[in-house]
C-alpha cells in the first residue's frame, strides 16, 4: 500500500493573496554607483552649521565679503574671486557643492589657498542705483591669489 502525503505551506497573506511574499533587500547605490549624480551624493557631506550662513552667527559679517567674478565656468576651468576684508587683513575660501550627500547638503570640495591664508584688501564702496535699490559690486579689483582650478 503507498501513502501519498501532501504538505500545503500557505505563502503569502491569508486574505486571499496567493502570490508568495519575497524580500528582496535593495543594492547599495554606493557600492556600485550607476551614474556620476549617484556618485557624487554617496561622498560625505559637511553639516549644514558649517556651510549654511543661515545657520552660521558669523554669516553676513560685514568685515569680509566676497563673490565669483563669473557666474559660469566650463569644466577644467579658472573660478577667480572678488573679495573685500575690512580692514585688510588675511582670509581664505571654503568652497561647497551643493548635493543631497546623505541629507547634509554640501560638501566641501576646495580650500583656496589650500594651505595658509591669503591677503585681503578693503575694496571701494559698491554703489547702489537710486531707482532699483541694486548693488554693484562689479569694479571690485580680483585677488590674483584667489582662484579655484576646476
Amino acid at each position: 500500500m503507498v501513502f501519498l502525503f501532501v504538505v500545503c505551506v500557505a505563502v503569502g497573506s491569508f486574505s486571499g493573496d496567493v502570490r508568495p511574499w519575497v524580500t528582496v533587500k535593495a543594492a547599495d547605490p554606493c557600492l556600485t554607483p550607476p551614474n556620476a549624480i549617484v556618485a557624487e551624493n554617496c561622498k560625505t557631506g559637511a553639516p549644514n552649521t558649517e556651510w549654511d550662513l543661515g545657520l552660521n552667527p558669523s554669516s553676513g559679517d560685514a568685515n569680509i565679503q566676497g563673490f565669483a567674478a563669473d557666474f559660469s565656468v566650463n569644466t577644467n576651468g579658472l573660478v577667480q574671486f572678488k573679495v573685500s576684508v575690512t580692514p585688510g587683513g588675511l582670509y581664505h575660501l571654503n568652497i561647497y557643492r551643493m548635493g543631497y550627500y546623505g541629507g547634509n547638503g554640501a560638501r566641501l570640495v576646495a580650500r583656496v589657498p589650500a594651505v595658509g591664508s591669503l591677503n585681503g584688501i578693503q575694496q571701494a564702496d559698491c554703489p547702489t542705483a537710486a531707482d532699483t535699490g541694486m548693488t554693484d559690486c562689479g569694479a571690485w579689483v580680483q585677488d590674483p591669489a584667489a582662484v579655484w582650478d576646476l
